[in-house]
């Protein structure tokens, strides 16, 4: 047992990653805690040092890709004419997965960032990546405020948007095989690498909660599932904000798709990538198993009544 004066810090794990979230970040399904003593001390179990080794390489990970893409990489200077690329993995700063498990801080980001403007350029890229950052920061301000009503299909608006939920779509929608091939390829991208970038995330969420007409919550537990960089507030203050129930006053938002897909992937290198256009089930026989290496999206079908019970209590059903 450890001694009493010991500082002892609780840390979310992200289940999938096993890193180390924020302190104060709201609990999610799915994640668990641990107890991990910051400094180690002699006969400390074993158990406690590897916890405490792993903290200290996802942090050590962390800074080294804060300092790659500030200095080498250089992407604060040039992010507002990458931000909105589809294959976001290379184009963006990469530091999302790393600030949502807590290796990374967005006051430690943003001390970088400063450092960057006085030593080597400040221009619009440099005050759109601090804009990024402080986003970060009124979503997790605003999930507190929120609390449960974060998970609630009216968000804060006490206004409950009109959907439904049929398992066929929302299936189709969780594999990519939707009549929009922008989409589908997107959701490729998210199933088989954990990934997604900014815009592509909108374009997807539009999808679901406009043309499919569902719940925009299990959208968002869907992405809570597969996103390496899935972080509580941003993701459902995100979908509220597509689906119109967060607080933007301006309502929800709804992406023409077919000029989404003129504009970012106008040769349509991106949909080809990832195939986009092959249609995967014959509309007449539609199956509810995917096939092919979209095979690890399948627990979507059976989600659905999980994220029902989950979500009942918060909307007092």
């Amino acid at each position: 047992m450890a001694p009493k004066n010991d500082t002892l810090a609780l840390r979310q794990v992200n289940k999938n990653a096993g890193a180390y979230r924020q302190p104060g970040s709201l609990p999610a399904a799915g994640l668990r805690v641990r107890v991990v003593i910051p400094r180690a001390r002699r006969g400390s179990p074993p158990s406690r040092l590897r916890s405490l080794r792993r903290a200290r390489r996802h942090r050590s990970a962390g800074e080294r890709r804060l300092h790659d893409c500030t200095w080498r990489e250089r992407a604060a200077a040039h992010c507002k004419n990458t931000r909105n690329a589809l294959d976001g993995l290379h184009a963006s700063a990469r530091l999302s997965p790393w600030l949502a498990n807590g290796s990374l801080s967005a006051r430690q980001v943003a001390l970088e960032l400063l450092r960057f403007e006085r030593e080597e350029t400040r221009n619009e890229s440099t005050g759109w990546f601090r804009q990024e950052l402080l986003w970060r920061e009124f979503f997790h301000w605003r999930a507190c405020v929120d609390g449960v009503r974060l998970f609630a299909s009216d968000g804060i608006g006490r206004h409950r948007a009109p959907c439904c939920f049929e398992l066929r779509a929302f299936a189709r929608w969780c594999t990519g095989d939707t009549d929009h091939p922008l989409v589908n390829a997107l959701m490729r991208q998210l199933v088989q690498t954990g990934w997604m970038s900014n815009r592509g995330r909108q374009i997807a969420a539009s999808c679901l909660v406009n043309e499919l007409g569902l719940d925009w919550r299990y959208g968002a537990a869907f992405f809570e599932m597969h996103l390496v960089d899935y972080d509580v507030a941003s993701n459902y203050g995100n979908w509220q904000h597509i689906a119109g129930v967060g607080c933007d006053p301006r309502g929800g938002r709804h992406f023409n798709l077919e000029k989404q897909a003129e504009i970012f992937d106008p040769d349509g290198e991106f949909n080809r990538a990832w195939g986009g256009a092959c249609a995967r089930y014959s509309r007449a026989t539609w199956s509810m198993r995917p096939i092919g290496p979209l095979s690890s999206a399948e627990g979507c079908v059976s989600q659905p009544p999980a994220i029902r019970r989950r979500f009942r209590s918060v909307d007092g059903a």
